[in-house]
């Protein structure tokens, strides 16, 4: 059996030994904390911000026949599918909550934070034509990201507490059993 050392000449070794000995005379340290938004920085380019922030919102679902409507529709099937399998047919229980709208409360929280997350990952990768072209604050991009999504979310929160406000004072139907004035009503027993 053979085993094959790596050789090291003399010049490697006086290298070696060499920057053992080295003492250090600079010490590199960051000019700034680690987390340092400056947020008047970000106040100057408002302007971009706003821009960015509605390039974020158009943009999503300009190519679609329904738009934004499927900003309601997408959460809605997610609810009834919800209701469907979890109040059904695996009989979890929702602790005396309407089930549409303890689903559809949690599902519109988590898709904001996954939408936040998703589209952040990669903001800088999508746009790394324009941080090569002028300065501009790099944290600009993602918060214009955060804030469409946050937009997009209170116009959901709205909607969906405008209703469920409506079906609990009897407004909205003339009932007074959430059961029966829920648009859900065959998935929410």
């Amino acid at each position: 059996m053979f085993i094959f050392l790596p050789t090291i000449s003399i010049a490697e070794k006086s290298y070696c030994m060499a920057f053992q000995e080295e003492s250090w005379s600079l010490v590199v340290t960051p000019r700034s904390k680690w987390l340092n938004l400056n947020l008047f920085e970000i106040w100057k380019y408002r302007d971009l911000l706003f821009l960015f922030v509605k390039r974020e919102i158009t943009t999503v679902y300009k190519q679609t026949i329904l738009g934004p409507l499927w900003y309601f529709i997408q959460p809605i099937l997610t609810t009834i599918m919800f209701t469907v399998v979890f109040g059904n047919i695996a009989k979890i229980s929702t602790d005396g909550l309407p089930p549409v709208l303890f689903y559809l409360s949690g599902i519109i929280v988590w898709n904001y934070f996954a939408e936040c997350f998703r589209t952040t990952s990669d903001a800088f990768t999508k746009n790394e034509d324009i941080f090569g072209k002028v300065y501009f604050p790099r944290v600009v991009v993602p918060l214009a990201i955060v804030v469409s999504n946050l937009i997009k979310f209170g116009i959901l929160v709205s909607a969906v507490s405008g209703y469920f406000a409506g079906i609990i004072s009897g407004r909205v139907c003339h009932c007074r059993s959430t059961y029966w004035c829920s648009p859900f009503r065959y998935w929410s027993s």
